[in-house]
């Protein structure tokens, strides 16, 4: 047995092509870009919302 208990890994990729059949395109294009530019997809707003909340430290960054 695992060490950790961990029986079964599925990668992110077949976690996400799952999920794309039941999400259309139009609904979540950031489900169906590609992982290298998934950052594309990303609110403005909401990423410089996040990046100021790290800057003062209400939020964990995470490397």
């Amino acid at each position: 047995g695992s060490r950790l208990g961990i029986t079964t890994v599925v990668s992110t990729d077949s976690i996400r092509h799952m999920m794309r059949s039941f999400v259309d395109e139009k609904d979540n294009p950031l489900l169906w870009a590609s992982t290298y530019h998934a950052g594309e997809y990303l609110d403005p707003t909401s990423v410089a919302q996040a990046k100021a909340k790290r800057k003062d430290g209400k939020m964990i960054s995470v490397p």
